[in-house]
């Protein structure tokens, strides 16, 4: 089945029809996020529902595990993930929900986590924001951590994780931050689910 469309397609990756939105090829999604997914997503965002990191992380990790190309390259992936505001994680949900997928997947895979970014602006909820909105706000709200100094090997796949793709907005800027300074990188995206269209 597509993980984009949903038709049917005999294999596990993309279908023809959805192979040729080139912008896709950079992105591994779980899921669409509809239905009882949206329920669990949103629990496990806002209602403090981290338990569900395991849970998800497991299909991430299947996700890379049967990866054409990504499978035959652990040796050079690095994962990262999406940071949140320190306020945030402090007073309004006490967890960074993108961190806790990453570190699921150490465990998992044992892909080292890097700690490159940080969240310069603070917003209570994103999702309540429209496409302009949310793409002029994305511009300035990330930075390069200045604790962050690991070496970053030549020629690494780094793999940015996130747990909902809304409007590209937050991947595109924390990827352009981050290639500023390592411009070597080769980035991709691993999110749990898609918001459709």
């Amino acid at each position: 089945m597509c993980f984009v469309c949903w038709n049917y397609f005999p294999h596990f990756w993309v279908c023809y029809e959805c192979d040729f939105d080139a912008s896709l090829w950079w992105v591994l999604i779980g899921f669409a996020y509809e239905w009882i997914l949206k329920k669990m997503i949103w629990d496990f965002k806002y209602s403090g529902v981290y338990d569900l990191s395991s849970f998800f992380s497991r299909i991430l990790a299947l996700l890379l595990l049967t990866h054409p190309v990504l499978s035959k390259n652990f040796d050079r992936i690095l994962l990262t993930y999406v940071p949140s505001h320190p306020l945030k994680e402090v007073f309004l949900r006490w967890y960074n929900q993108s961190k806790l997928l990453a570190v699921w997947l150490w465990s998992l895979l044992h892909l080292p986590v890097l700690d490159l970014a940080s969240m310069n602006t603070f917003t209570f909820w994103s999702i309540h924001l429209n496409r302009r909105h949310r793409i002029t706000w994305s511009r300035s709200k990330f930075s390069l951590n200045k604790n962050f100094n690991w070496c970053i090997p030549e020629n690494s796949l780094l793999l940015i994780v996130d747990d909902v793709l809304t409007t590209w907005s937050t991947l595109n800027s924390l990827s352009w931050v981050i290639l500023d300074e390592y411009s070597s990188l080769e980035i991709r995206w691993l999110v749990l689910a898609r918001r459709c269209r």
